[in-house]
């Protein structure tokens, strides 16, 4: 899954900004050029086999949320980072960028270092505004009012 949406990230990446990236690299801050890059070196039958893999990934995910109002699931493999540097690890959220899902993501508690700690919450395809009423309760149950130290 992870490989598969890199290649496809990447790819798309190269596609858009190809032209103007081969001209002038300087703009491109350090990481975007790398994915671009990647994009540009990126093997067409990889690039086939990701959709592929996105495709099935995607009719699991159907079957899986068709049953339920939405997953429910951690945000992160643990608290926010300190900083603005980064908006931190992105594993979690994949899953459902890979398959075009909807989601929302939510603070419900402070890590021992203060940092938030957050939920996630993906529904159907094309059920937005249905997702939005269930990570409104969701986030009700939290009562999470506390603020992130700094903040």
């Amino acid at each position: 899954m992870h490989e598969a949406h890199r290649a496809i990230m990447a790819s798309v990446a190269a596609t858009v900004h190809r032209t103007a990236f081969q001209a002038d690299p300087g703009p491109y801050p350090p990481k975007i050029g790398a994915l671009i890059r990647e994009g540009l070196a990126c093997q067409a039958v990889d690039y086939i086999a990701a959709l592929r893999h996105r495709l099935r990934l995607i009719a699991q995910m159907g079957a899986a949320l068709a049953d339920v109002d939405a997953a429910l699931y951690p945000a992160a493999p643990g608290p926010a980072p300190a900083g603005l540097d980064s908006t931190g690890n992105a594993g979690f959220n994949t899953l459902a960028s890979l398959c075009g899902l909807p989601t929302v993501c939510f603070p419900v508690a402070l890590s021992a270092e203060g940092l938030p700690l957050g939920l996630q919450v993906t529904g159907r395809s094309g059920e937005e505004e249905a997702l939005l009423g269930v990570a409104a309760w969701c986030e009700s149950l939290a009562a999470f009012t506390a603020h992130p130290d700094g903040a």
